[in-house]
């Protein structure tokens, strides 16, 4: 017969640290068992999955509670062995109150007290739950699978190294690798050029040590060797507040950049001759005096019109001029490629922006120039003359500000102007220059 209830053996019980760490912190189900097997208490998950109360079940055995009948005999073998002082596991079944079969893994161990078995504590870890959580698991890392592998992004994860582990289809169609090519390398070795070492040092300290996220837009290379201009991503994938990685997404940004330049060379080329026009000769000399100023650097332009340009348009007309400043422009633009750039800022008038003003003194750019204007240009057949007045302002020297630099340049270029009107003059053919720079005072 089964001994009745006794409240002196849970008294024992509530003795023993078992009682207060695993009883009353544990997430899964817990019964306190006499060496019988009448519960002696169960705890609030016990009550949560099996749906017995407590008072229903104090002093009764477990087995008439959550053991099925055909398992009465596995219960009896697992209790026999764990009497034996030994702790055992199994994975079993047990009814709860409402009829349903739950597979469990259940838990038995022995609570000794001085020497003396005493009973047993009984623990179910519910493998729904379990089940459960993997089944979660699968369906995110589903969705994730599905979300990078059909991104249209490139996508690549790497581990704390940046080191490749794994990348989608959209990256190796951009980049033209296989992974079991390139798993393990750095991904900067591989996709980047020669000339971004720097900036992938840069990115990799600011990911890596610093753990920051970065965006920028840059060039990378497809193993092919094209390159691709491209928008990065990359953040670090924590874990804690370890960081196990990155992922580094790389969407194509090619088309969108070739837009920019079209709607670039619109907005900054003359319509006309081609080359850039004043709205770009203004802004890309404020920007050099930015850069100037900063590094205590030099800023040099010439300013030149062309003269008797008006008679041409007058005897010839308007689409002849047109024709006229086309070639003009085309010989300066080729001659002086890389060296300067070329605007046209008004009908006849034109700057060329030095590009490198280190490089070579103002009066050679003017010398060459010059010698340009020495030979005939062609327009339908017939060969022109033409010449040119040339002014030049250099900052710091001449000015620090872009309307005082640009007023120096284009009185320079009048004085230049005035004085072959003066020295074109039948009566003054013999003047000196002294004379001329008294005249032009």
């Amino acid at each position: 017969m089964p001994q009745p209830y006794q409240e002196n053996n849970l008294e024992q019980l509530k003795l023993s640290n078992f009682y207060l760490e695993l009883f009353n912190k544990s997430l899964h189900p817990i019964a306190f068992l006499d060496r019988e097997e009448h519960v002696l208490d169960i705890n609030e998950e016990f009550e949560k999955v099996f749906g017995y109360s407590r008072e229903e079940m104090l002093g009764k055995s477990i087995n008439d509670f959550i053991v099925p009948e055909e398992l009465k005999g596995e219960a009896d073998q697992f209790m026999g062995i764990v009497t034996h002082s030994k702790t055992h596991f199994s994975n079993t079944l047990r009814r709860s109150k409402s009829g349903e079969l739950i597979e469990v893994e259940a838990v038995g161990s022995p609570i000794i007290l001085e020497g003396e078995f005493i009973g047993l504590y009984a623990m179910y870890r519910d493998r729904r739950v379990e089940e459960k959580a993997l089944k979660d698991l699968r369906r995110e890392r589903a969705y994730f699978r599905q979300l990078f592998e059909n991104s249209p992004d490139s996508i690549a994860l790497l581990d704390d190294r940046d080191r490749i582990i794994d990348f989608n289809k959209s990256f190796e169609k951009l980049f033209g690798y296989k992974l079991e090519e390139v798993r393990g390398a750095c991904i900067d070795e591989i996709i980047a050029g020669e000339g971004y070492v720097q900036e992938v040092q840069e990115f990799a300290r600011a990911l890596i040590n610093e753990g920051k996220t970065i965006k920028t837009e840059t060039v990378r290379t497809t193993k092919a060797g094209r390159n691709v201009e491209v928008e990065l991503l990359a953040y670090p994938i924590y874990l804690d507040e370890d960081r196990l990685g990155a992922y580094a997404f790389y969407r194509d940004i090619s088309d969108r950049k070739n837009k920019e330049r079209e709607i670039r060379e619109l907005i900054y080329r003359d319509s006309l001759t081609g080359v850039y026009n004043r709205k770009y000769a203004y802004e890309n000399l404020d920007k050099k005096l930015h850069k100037a100023k900063k590094e205590k650097g030099i800023v040099s332009f010439l300013y030149f019109d062309l003269e008797s340009f008006k008679k041409v348009n007058d005897a010839r007309g308007h689409s002849f001029g047109d024709l006229l400043l086309i070639k003009i422009a085309e010989r300066i633009s080729t001659y002086f490629a890389g060296q300067m750039e070329l605007c046209r800022v008004g009908g006849d008038e034109f700057m060329a922006i030095v590009n490198d003003p280190y490089i070579s003194p103002m009066h050679f750019y003017i010398d060459q120039l010059e010698k340009l204007f020495k030979k005939d240009f062609v327009v339908n057949g017939e060969k022109i003359k033409s010449g040119l007045s040339i002014g030049y302002a250099t900052y710091p020297k001449d000015g620090t500000d872009l309307d005082h630099l640009i007023y120096t340049a284009d009185s320079r270029m009048y004085r230049e102007k005035r004085i072959k009107r003066i020295r074109k003059n039948p009566f003054r053919k013999d003047i000196t220059v002294e004379e001329l720079m008294e005249d032009y005072d």
